[in-house]
């Protein structure tokens, strides 16, 4: 129970002193230029099989240069096949990842790895007209001038997400539960350094502390059951779920 306790405290401490998971969130989408979106396939021939997902790198923008709104908004062609399937069916994915920002990205530290921040927000991805059209176009355009230009007889429109799930990583204990309300409610903030997947030694340091006294932990649970077998005996006897530290017992009970 002590255990329990240790890490109940650990995780409340990081909590507390890292930016919101929402606010590095808005951080990502503010920061990004461009994304991997995700669409159901219309069907591409030599591309992609009809209802297969594909998912296609595209520049996007949430708001005028300096300013955020939390929106993202995209310029596509109908000649595109993440355009084309947008069409048919709205619903896809916006990912973003910290690694993708600058040139150093997240450092030393893998791409993958839970300290380098992670996006996937999803919802429906529709194309706009009027008043709507007029903010992503301004949008658009002031992250990403070189569009101005591009040739108006490929069927180019824009794009706003209705965001309706949000996946977000950025640390070590699974994604975070990011609501929509807090999401848009959020001011974009970077994570701390520490946090950014460039862990310097003494974090290394912790983490190995960490992995010993688990395996305390599971070494004075054996040793307990060598002692007192009886205990092990009686769980198998009434069929009870096996000790956690029996750990090829309990996935064959499972």
């Amino acid at each position: 129970m002590r255990a329990l306790s240790f890490f109940l405290f650990a995780g409340a401490v990081v909590s507390a002193t890292a930016a919101s998971d929402a606010s590095v969130a808005r951080w990502l989408v503010k920061e990004a230029t461009f994304a991997a979106i995700s669409t159901t396939s219309a069907g591409h021939e030599g591309i992609s099989e009809k209802g297969s997902v594909f998912a296609n790198g595209q520049d996007i923008s949430d708001g005028i240069a300096g300013s955020s709104t939390g929106i993202i908004y995209l310029y596509l062609s109908a000649l595109d096949p993440t355009g084309a399937d947008l069409l048919v069916n709205p619903r896809g994915s916006v990912t973003i990842s910290e690694a993708q920002l600058n040139a150093s990205g997240c450092g030393q530290t893998d791409p993958e790895d839970p300290t380098c921040a992670k996006l996937t927000l999803s919802g429906k991805i529709s194309k706009v007209t009027g008043s709507v059209a007029d903010l992503a176009k301004a949008a658009i355009q002031s992250r990403h001038p070189a569009t101005k230009s591009w040739p108006t007889d490929h069927n180019f429109f824009y794009l706003q997400m209705s965001v309706e799930a949000i996946f977000f990583l950025d640390f070590y204990g699974g994604a975070k539960n990011i609501s929509i309300a807090d999401y848009f409610a959020a001011t974009p903030e970077a994570p701390p350094p520490s946090m950014k997947g460039k862990a310097t030694a003494q974090e290394g340091e912790s983490m190995e502390s960490v992995k010993s006294f688990v395996k305390s932990v599971l070494s004075l649970g054996q040793n307990i059951v060598k002692a007192q077998p009886n205990i092990a005996h009686k769980a198998k006897a009434v069929g009870d779920r096996p000790l956690f530290f029996e750990r090829a017992k309990v996935a064959r009970w499972m």
